[in-house]
């Protein structure tokens, strides 16, 4: 099984990132409508590892103060996740136990935190993560005609500057992803273009040059997720094909390359039985976050024709409020390892200290309406939006 090699310095930077509070821009170019809320269910398994051929070879664990996380997306293009709902609970062989537990922003806002046990001291053959969250989604339409004429900022807002910059899949600073870029538009495309029909040049080159195959998940006999079916943006580009989350990499990569603060969204569609999918979002100066479904783009690239067009899944989508979003990672951004499959990212990470052993890891996504109570939320009341960070 490969997993890469964790650092502690790594760890610990990110993991003493303390909470900061950033304030949402509100723009007419983006409106919210018609929420939903959805309970999700996230259970992560880690068993120590045990060759089927020999029973007796089994590799327990042996920890001490060892940090576990599960990145968030709190806040994005269309949905609110309630942190005062949050049911965090951290299980050592079946023994529900108090760990030190907290959340931690990463990227300079407040949209995406992670959340972070600690174990103090354990040794034995499982351990099991299990959050509970509510989120509120919704239908999202975009002001085209605005939308198009909203200029480039003489800077990015500091929320959203981390969108800029590479990271695990998103290999935005690699210079075939600018050759790429600069193919579909040249030189300075903020002379050109403004970021809004930029980001659909850039879409519309992504689809029609790159091919989705394959599935992007793997899953064990149980149908239990054990790792993500991701190889990212620079090796995606190179074979011009790859699965869902490889376009969702490349399109991410492209944008950030020419200069539009992007991020890949992971999460659940409802109207697939809750499968785990992904999709974009990508910032306008002064609206907000705009969310982009590139499934509604490979499914009828026909729509892409004409770029003075409102494209369905670009910005206004009917159907937004069905993607339930989890995070805005495909492996934390921290100097942890998680080893799904062959290595294979799942979302989530841990920094085993002393020493660590193999283990066989799984991850379980489930998704339901959220129960109505007397103090269910009704939803965000001024509907009009954008969020930063």
């Amino acid at each position: 099984m490969r997993q890469a090699v964790p650092t502690m310095s790594g760890a610990l930077m990110i993991l003493s990132i303390g909470l900061s509070m950033t304030t949402p821009p509100l723009s007419d170019v983006i409106e919210w409508k018609q929420e939903k809320e959805y309970l999700v269910k996230v259970e992560v398994h880690v068993e120590a590892y045990q060759d089927i051929t020999q029973v007796e070879d089994q590799y327990p664990m042996n920890l001490k103060n060892t940090p576990i996380v599960f990145p968030m997306a709190v806040n994005g293009g269309a949905h609110e996740l309630d942190l005062t709902r949050l049911s965090p609970k951290l299980y050592l062989e079946d023994t529900l136990v108090r760990a030190d537990f907290k959340l931690l922003n990463v990227g300079g806002g407040t949209d995406s935190q992670l959340a972070r046990f600690v174990i103090k001291e354990f040794k034995g053959k499982q351990i099991d993560m299990r959050f509970e969250e509510y989120v509120m989604c919704y239908d999202v339409k975009v002001d085209e005609r605005a939308a198009l004429k909203i200029e480039w900022p003489e800077s990015w807002d500091e929320e959203v500057q981390s969108a800029l910059l590479p990271q695990l899949y998103i290999e935005s600073t690699n210079e075939t992803i600018a050759q790429a870029v600069r193919r579909l538009v040249g030189d300075n495309p903020r002379e050109k273009v403004t970021p809004y029909l930029l980001a659909k040049i850039l879409l519309r080159g992504v689809v029609q040059n790159f091919q989705v195959t394959g599935t992007s998940i793997s899953k064990t006999m149980r149908e239990s997720i054990d790792g993500i079916n991701v190889e990212g943006a620079e090796k995606a580009l190179a074979a011009k094909r790859g699965t869902l989350f490889d376009a969702v990499c490349l399109y991410v990569a492209m944008c950030r390359s020419a200069g539009i603060p992007t991020r890949p969204v992971i999460g659940l569609d409802n109207r697939k039985r809750g499968e785990l999918t992904a999709w974009a979002e990508f910032y306008l100066p002064t609206a907000g976050w705009v969310s982009v479904d590139l499934r509604k783009m490979i499914a009828g690239p026909g729509v892409m024709k004409k770029l003075d067009r409102a494209w369905d899944g670009f910005g206004t989508n009917e159907n937004l409020n069905e993607l339930v979003p989890i995070s805005y990672y495909f492996h934390p951004p921290a100097g942890v390892v998680a080893g799904g499959t062959r290595g294979k990212p799942m979302l989530w990470g841990w920094f085993p200290v002393p020493a660590h052993t193999p283990t066989n890891q799984r991850m379980r996504l489930q998704l339901q309406d959220a129960p109505k109570t007397a103090n269910s939320p009704k939803g965000n009341q001024r509907k009009k939006r954008g969020s930063g960070g």
